[in-house]
């Protein structure tokens, strides 16, 4: 069956395929018509894949209950930054980052941007994985960062948020994201470094239980390939981050008396 309307015009405005879940009866007739794939049945209910749909239309023509429809494409692009705002550069890192740079585009027009400081920059662990989980609560359909750990990969695949590694401008990436200039990755590009920690504190644990415990310090992802000048603001955050860290261990032993 050939397609309602002209697939070029299509990609020109950048619409996107919607499916009204209230009408959706599981029936899989989208599933089965869909040219790229695009359309599974979850929990009897059809949902597209928006990263694989080619907007053809096919699958609103043979909807029995007219419940898919096709208009402007709306996404949330939640990118990692330092200062924040879309005059700044994006991040080297994800989880570690200063800033998130929150952008609502429709089409290919940016409506809005907030600057959110990053709460999780100087955790003692697991940074990665709630910077990620903050993203997804924020409803990002997007996220932009030089690179990512697999902590925070693999909670936005489980998520299903597309990741794009890209540096530069902020306001310039997003535009040539959606100029589907810039390739997603669906794995890590960073890996973490090998963890080297104090297990057992003072007097090696064969004491009376009177000994101090060593919190580990989180190791920083250390890039597979990365420019000499995105290096360098990668570790500056990264000093930043232990600097925090620091200042919370000072705090903590003077109240302990220290």
């Amino acid at each position: 069956m050939s397609c309602w309307c002209n697939k070029s015009e299509i990609k020109r405005i950048d619409l996107a395929v919607n499916i009204d879940l209230r009408k959706c009866i599981g029936c899989s007739i989208c599933a089965s018509v869909c040219p790229s794939r695009a359309i599974t049945i979850v929990n009897g209910k059809a949902h597209v894949d928006k990263r694989r749909c080619v907007e053809c239309g096919v699958c609103i023509s043979r909807c029995p209950n007219y419940a898919i429809s096709i208009g402007v494409k709306n996404m949330k692009i939640v990118v990692a930054t330092t200062k924040g705002g879309l005059e700044d550069n994006v991040s080297p890192v994800f989880g570690r980052c200063q800033t998130f740079t929150i952008v609502d585009v429709e089409g290919k027009e940016i409506k809005n941007s907030e600057i959110v400081p990053n709460s999780y920059a100087g955790a003692m662990s697991g940074a990665g994985i709630q910077a990620g989980q903050f993203a997804v609560s924020k409803g990002a359909n997007v996220v932009i960062a030089g690179n990512y750990g697999p902590n925070v990969s693999t909670v936005f695949s489980q998520a299903n948020v597309e990741m794009i590694p890209a540096q530069g401008k902020v306001d310039d990436v997003i535009k040539k994201y959606l100029n589907r200039e810039l390739k997603a990755t669906t794995q890590a590009t960073a890996q973490p470094q090998i963890k080297f920690g104090m297990g057992q504190g003072m007097g090696g644990g064969m004491g009376m239980g009177r000994g101090m415990m060593y919190q580990p310090v989180p190791q920083p992802f250390m890039p597979m390939q990365m420019p000499k000048e995105q290096a360098k603001q990668m570790l500056k955050q990264q000093i930043n981050g232990l600097e925090q860290q620091l200042k919370q261990m000072k705090k903590r032993l003077e109240e302990l008396g220290g």
